[in-house]
């Protein structure tokens, strides 16, 4: 088996700052509950469509924790990665803008 081939079961260190440590317990809890972490976003998104108006509020929630989520795991990143990361929040702070002002 090949090193592109093999599982990972080790994942580098993260830097020891203020913010890793601050965030240690959310990430925690969502390894132990990514499934529910999975349908929560699933939730807000859907939620997002049926509020109408509102609808952009549960967008920005998942935009802030996507943002949260890329910041936590940047160190760890290959430019790739990164790069994918900012479209993708991109992505979503400009819907949720669209959302919040319509015309």
């Amino acid at each position: 088996m090949s090193n592109a081939q093999r599982p990972v079961t080790h994942l580098p260190d993260l830097p020891d700052t203020a913010f890793h440590r601050a965030s240690q317990p959310f990430m925690r809890a969502f390894r132990e509950h990514a499934t529910l972490t999975l349908v929560m976003v699933g939730a807000l998104l859907v939620a997002s469509f049926f509020l109408g108006t509102y609808g952009w509020i549960p967008l920005l929630l998942v935009t802030l924790f996507m943002l949260w989520m890329a910041l936590y795991s940047w160190t760890m990143l290959t430019n790739i990665e990164r790069l994918m990361r900012i479209a993708v929040l991109v992505l979503f702070v400009s819907v949720t803008l669209v959302r919040a002002f319509p015309k």
